[in-house]
């Protein structure tokens, strides 16, 4: 599913590859922060991937990781329903 569809109204690309990195238009970003669904899939890819990461290490990293999107999540459904930004766990 592609969450930047739509965000971009001008004739010019906001996306753009610059050595393998995506570069995200400031408009992009702040449509990603509030997008509570984004953080949420992110957080379910990344437990998806750690689930088959035969080193222990690495798998510990990336259910880090997914546990920090899910708390991206979680402030963006708060941003979304007017509560004011602060650190969510």
């Amino acid at each position: 599913m592609n969450h930047l569809a739509g965000l971009n109204n001008s004739p010019q690309p906001s996306v753009c590859e610059w050595s393998g990195l995506v570069a995200l238009s400031d408009r992009q970003r702040s449509m990603i922060r509030v997008d509570p669904q984004y953080w949420h899939e992110r957080a379910e890819e990344t437990r998806a991937m750690a689930e088959f990461t035969a080193d222990p290490e690495a798998r510990r990293i990336m259910l880090n990781l997914a546990a920090r999107h899910e708390a991206a999540a979680k402030r963006a459904e708060a941003r979304l329903a007017g509560q004011p930004d602060k650190a969510v766990t």
